[in-house]
């Protein structure tokens, strides 16, 4: 399929580029999904980081089993509460410039601190599979329950993202600027259950220029902050980015061997096929694909001794990162049934 839709086929996406097409790696212990042990961590309810009277961060407060407790720092702290955690915990300890209203002293008067938040919007596209196909349909098939508890293998063992494309929506982009991910089930945001055998892919935009925001609400870290993504807000990422990974999308389905794999397709369906048709869909389906991070906003180094890195990393200075290897397991087969 690769050579004829034109996509190169990998065996991992971790080499010298993402452009193609390879089977889904992943982590995998006793026939189950798993993390890497080294990413394991003890997770805990944070408070605000302990400011210095000369307002540098010098270490952090956190509420464990109902009692409160500070950890200080010899050299940094490195906030990594995610996308929407540490821009709260940086605001919660003074670095922005809406926390009067929130009933919160301001430290430092950063205004991009909670701004630029971003995620991949994903639209989940749905075709009935073709008489002898079967997927994952019938996975909770007694038998497969019966194999996975004596032999830690067969299809329980899925995480249903089974095989990942790397595209350009469009022939003059310098890089890929979507992730198609094939699961041999019928899958979708808002259901997943469908009378037949089906199969879905999902289009996850890389580059989406819309930006958002997370904002606390008070001063109580226990209340969530108000998260504001601004999803499809500009025309780039609607009109062009998305009607356009779609068509890519229907071509590579058309293409063996998938095209004989297929009976019709479900989502959005063949009636819907013109720009203002697609919109309408994109705009009533999409969702995110649940990578959110935060982009740029860091303040000054002098003034709060931090600076931002990706997805929500925030630390005093820079430190190498290592390449963990993963260990990866076989996908379930779109079979024919026996």
């Amino acid at each position: 399929m690769t050579q004829r839709t034109g996509s190169r086929r990998r065996r991992d996406f971790a080499g010298d580029g993402v452009e193609g097409t390879a089977v889904d790696h992943r982590s995998h212990l006793s026939g189950c999904s798993a993390p890497p042990r080294e990413f394991l961590v003890g997770q805990r309810r944070t408070g605000a980081p302990r400011r210095h009277p000369q307002r540098a961060a010098v270490g952090v407060r956190y509420e464990r089993r109902g009692r409160l407790h500070t950890a200080t720092a010899r050299r940094e702290i490195v906030l990594s509460t995610g996308a929407y955690g540490t821009p709260q915990l940086l605001q919660l300890s003074g670095c922005a410039e809406h926390l009067r209203t929130v009933g919160i002293d301001p430290v430092l008067d950063s205004p991009k601190v909670g701004q630029n938040l971003t995620d991949h919007p994903a639209t989940f596209m749905n075709w009935e599979l073709a008489p002898g196909f079967i997927g994952l349909a019938d996975a909770r098939n007694l038998k497969w329950l019966l194999r996975w508890l004596i032999r830690r293998s067969g299809k329980l063992t899925s995480n249903l993202m089974e095989a990942l494309a790397h595209i350009r929506s469009a022939p003059g982009l310098p890089a890929p600027d979507f992730q198609l991910i094939h699961a041999p089930i019928y899958a979708r945001i808002d259901e997943l259950s469908y009378p037949r055998p089906a199969l879905s892919i999902l289009q996850s935009y890389w580059r989406p220029e819309s930006r958002g925001s997370v904002l606390v609400r008070s001063r109580d870290a226990a209340v969530p902050p108000a998260i504001q993504l601004n999803m499809l807000t500009t025309a780039a990422d609607l009109a062009a980015a998305f009607t356009r990974a779609i068509r890519r999308t229907r071509e590579i389905v058309s293409t063996e061997p998938l095209a004989s794999a297929v009976a019709r397709e479900v989502h959005p369906g063949p009636a819907v096929n013109t720009d203002g048709e697609l919109e309408a869909w994109i705009r009533a389906t999409a969702a995110t694909t649940g990578h959110p991070r935060v982009r740029r906003w860091a303040p000054s180094r002098t003034a709060c001794s931090i600076r931002s890195c990706a997805c929500g990393v925030w630390r005093a200075c820079a430190s190498p990162t290592r390449r963990r290897s993963r260990a990866s397991r076989a996908p379930t087969p779109m079979a024919r049934r026996s």
